[in-house]
């Protein structure tokens, strides 16, 4: 069996996804690099499941679902190089007034996809759903994705880095609206 020292680098995603899962991944992540002084490389939560696609004459629509009727999304294009190219930027959106505006057709994947699959035949008849196995994040995915990361010279300080997020907790919510904040989201 292979030891935590005979790793080279940790790649894992940073985001967005939920608080607990997010924050959980990278205490760990900072705990193995910070004991094994191994580097680290992050990527969005969306380019790894938009990567599961490989190559794809449509863009590609990664869509995790978010609770409370919205998903976090973005768009991408793969061509040969198999990477996945940001379109835009990636967002929390409230599903109904998202899938209303939506003109583009896409491959839909994610948590977001196979639940809303229906809602969005409804408003996209020519938008296509990935199939289940495509759904999920692949840690080779984010590996192969983390070593081009690595490569660019996109490192991470083990010590500083924290997780990407697209709206405010329910504390932080609740915290704001106990101070007469309002509830805005990040």
């Amino acid at each position: 069996g292979e030891t935590i020292e005979a790793t080279d680098l940790f790649a894992c995603t940073m985001g967005p996804g939920s608080f607990t899962g997010s924050r959980i991944g990278a205490a760990t992540i900072k705990g193995l690099a910070i004991a094994t002084g191994k580097r680290v490389v992050g990527l969005s939560t969306l380019e790894a499941l938009a990567a599961n696609m490989g190559v794809s004459s449509a863009n590609v629509r990664p869509m995790l679902d978010a609770q409370r009727g919205q998903v976090y999304t973005a768009l991408y294009a793969i061509k040969t190089d198999a990477l996945p190219r940001m379109i835009g930027e990636e967002r929390l959106a409230d599903l109904d007034s998202f899938l209303a505006n939506l003109e583009e057709d896409a491959v839909f994947l994610g948590s977001g996809a196979l639940k809303y699959a229906e809602l969005i035949k409804k408003a996209l008849p020519g938008a296509s759903i990935a199939p289940p196995y495509l759904c999920y994040i692949r840690a080779g995915v984010v590996g192969t994705l983390g070593i081009g990361k690595f490569q660019n010279g996109e490192i991470l300080d083990a010590t500083t880095f924290t997780p990407r997020y697209l709206r405010l907790s329910d504390a932080e919510s609740k915290l704001q609206i106990m101070s007469g904040k309002g509830s805005e989201k990040c």
